[in-house]
């Protein structure tokens, strides 16, 4: 009796420290959006206007009539098309899901944590994983950025914990989810059913039922996707990876930075594969960790702060490290060492861990020349794209007439709050065209940032052109030096000058 009395008041004791792990995350963000003066990512504004288009039934399109995948969160954008339907102001949602899903996501990885719990190790192990996710500056920055990944990241914690063992409808309902949410979501639904036959060992119901549920739900994602746009993937992939090789250096770069800023501690989960006990979960967390970490490689890596293509795998980076620190407790308690000497060296090994990811540093670089080069604190304090894009928009929005087609490079902020005009994206995310044209030396330049065609463009003869981006509209990509050099473009635009709300900046409108 004293003994679940005990096992009670631990459990009650872990709940209330979950809770205080809670509120650390929530201050976390607090601090960041408010010393960040409520930063968000310009690309966030792709996926409000699809979502907003698709609310009014324009379909789910950038510009009415031209059928371009240019997101890559169909989940995502169907939820927040549903709360913009109910009335919703979508960025301000947007930030509010993200958070709520990061809580969402530290609940459900301390669900899992507990999965590994070894019998005699102190209870509080399990909260070290959560407490390492509540604390990482990554996390909490892309919780209110606007993006998809604390909903993949929520639904793909929350998928794992029921499929392994506990509920695997729910399970199969929540990766199936997952990979509508994003296209690495397939890689996570690849992996729980190897687990699963690895598991099962014969063709069982279970098997079955998460083969059917993801069959089903991806399959039907795939069948829309070429039907309504026309290609397996989405038209970002064209434009940021395609299928080229020369990539994988700065991939591997992305990857190697990673490393050395955020996880110093990745050689040690190498010894999770040797730790006594091991259980097909273990495998199945550390093999989609290594096949996650090749994927970003071969993917390039990512133009944008914090290592936001990572975060999927942070929670179990941070699971398999508890696991082995786990086993380390419990092989003292068995050799009846000092535990407490342990323990004090996993924390601060731990509390290391956090305080080096403020090492961050970032650069953007186009065309070998630095846009900007410091701390990841420093960039989302001084960015300012989607907040000048929003007043350049609302200039056009206010000032231009209704239909006219505007090129720009800032193909987030600007068209979302210039609702009544087309637009044509310059560096190709959201046009077919240009996403899908072969480049000389892709793969090693900026990433989102290479593909152009300047010439393209000037044929579409857009009423108004903004170079650059909406922080500085001079010319400063590939594309908008081929189109300066052109004659039609010299003879037939006019330089103009623009402010709203504070804000000036340059534009070209065509004259004749």
């Amino acid at each position: 009796m004293t003994g679940q009395v005990r096992k009670k008041n631990s459990t009650c004791l872990n709940l209330v420290l979950l809770g205080g792990i809670i509120i650390l995350f929530l201050l976390h963000v607090h601090y960041i959006y408010t010393d960040s003066n409520g930063w968000m990512v310009d690309d966030a504004y792709i996926s409000f206007r699809y979502a907003e288009n698709f609310a009014d039934g324009k379909g789910l399109v950038f510009n009415e009539n031209e059928r371009v995948e240019g997101y890559t969160n169909f989940f995502w954008v169907l939820l927040l098309a549903l709360f913009y339907k109910t009335g919703c102001y979508t960025p301000d949602i947007a930030v509010i899901l993200g958070i709520v899903f990061s809580a969402g996501a530290i609940i459900y990885l301390y669900k899992l944590s507990q999965s590994f719990y070894i019998e005699g190790n102190p209870k509080v192990l399990s909260l070290i994983t959560p407490l390492m996710l509540a604390s990482s500056n990554s996390f909490a920055l892309w919780s209110f950025g606007g993006l998809s990944y604390p909903l993949f990241i929520c639904l793909s914690l929350a998928g794992f914990y029921y499929l392994t063992g506990r509920n695997i409808l729910a399970g199969s309902l929540l990766l199936a989810l997952t990979a509508l949410t994003r296209p690495e979501g397939m890689l996570f639904a690849a992996f729980a059913f190897i687990y699963l036959c690895f598991k099962e060992r014969r063709i069982s119901k279970n098997l079955l039922l998460f083969s059917g549920i993801t069959f089903i739900f991806i399959g039907s994602h795939m069948a829309f996707r070429l039907l309504y746009y026309g290609y397996p993937l989405p038209n970002t992939f064209y434009n940021k990876v395609g299928f080229q090789f020369v990539q994988l250096a700065r991939g591997w770069k992305y990857l190697i930075g990673f490393i050395t800023t955020y996880a110093l501690f990745l050689p040690l989960i190498i010894f999770t594969l040797y730790v006594p006990l091991k259980r097909r979960e273990i495998m199945l967390f550390f093999f989609l960790t290594l096949f996650f970490l090749l994927y970003i490689v071969y993917s390039g890596g990512d133009p944008l702060p914090a290592y936001r293509l990572l975060l999927p795998v942070i929670p179990f980076l941070y699971l398999l490290l508890q696991l082995f620190f786990s086993y380390l407790v419990s092989c003292s308690i068995i050799q009846k060492k000092p535990v407490g000497v342990v323990l004090s060296i996993t924390l601060v090994f731990f509390f290391l861990c956090i305080v080096n990811t403020g090492r961050e540093t970032f650069v953007i670089k186009v065309e070998g020349k630095n846009l900007y080069s410091g701390k990841v604190r420093q960039h989302y304090r001084g960015d300012k794209v989607a907040r000048d894009g929003s007043k350049i928009g609302l200039f056009f929005e206010e000032f231009a007439e209704p239909g006219k087609t505007i090129a720009v490079n800032t193909a987030g902020s600007i068209p979302y709050f210039a609702q009544r005009h087309h637009f044509i994206d310059m560096l190709g995310l959201t046009d077919k065209h240009i996403a899908h044209r072969k480049m000389k030396n892709f793969g090693k330049g900026f990433v989102g940032h290479e593909k152009n065609d300047g010439i393209y463009v000037l044929s579409k003869k857009p009423d108004y052109f903004v170079f650059g981006f909406s922080g500085n509209t001079n010319f400063i990509f590939p594309g908008d030096y081929v189109i300066s050099r052109q004659d039609d473009f010299k003879n037939n635009y006019e330089k103009k000058w623009g402010t709203y709300d504070g804000h000036s900046f340059s534009y070209y409108k065509r004259i004749r």
